[in-house]
């Protein structure tokens, strides 16, 4: 995931107004949205399963509730299934597809944005560019 410095402007989805701001902070946004997508993106979501016959790794008798819903949950894994097999081909499509999307979302949060030392208005702005660019844009050649 980088930033070809020598292209002018470094993407043709990048006006060459901003072009300079750019390249001048795509360091630390790639810094930033790659160490989300890793820690967090990966590393967040708790599938939940059966993990011997009638132990779960969750309660069942007060299982978590939805965010879609709002309900409880009404499925899991069952004993011996896994990401994998459950969604095949498609399981490492979708991961990488969540740990994109989280960090690309959590990329423009103050609040972790402070957790990688940027602490001031000039420096949310720089992460963000003016008028904002999508992290993702960074990714584009």
């Amino acid at each position: 995931m980088a930033i070809r410095v020598e292209s002018h402007p470094p993407s043709r989805h990048v006006h060459p107004s901003e072009a300079e701001s750019l390249k001048s902070h795509s360091q630390m946004v790639n810094f930033v949205t790659t160490s989300i997508h890793e820690l967090v993106g990966h590393g967040s979501g708790k599938l939940l399963s059966e993990t011997a016959p009638n132990v779960y790794n969750f309660d069942k008798d007060c299982p978590p509730t939805s965010p879609l819903t709002g309900q409880s949950i009404e499925s899991w894994y069952k004993l011996g299934q896994t990401w994998t097999g459950v969604f095949g081909k498609l399981a490492t499509t979708v991961e990488e597809c969540r740990a994109n999307l989280i960090s690309y979302y959590l990329a423009d949060e103050e609040e972790v944005l402070r957790l990688f030392g940027l602490e001031d208005e000039a420096s949310f702005a720089n992460c963000r560019f003016s008028p904002p660019l999508p992290p993702f844009l960074l990714l584009i050649r």
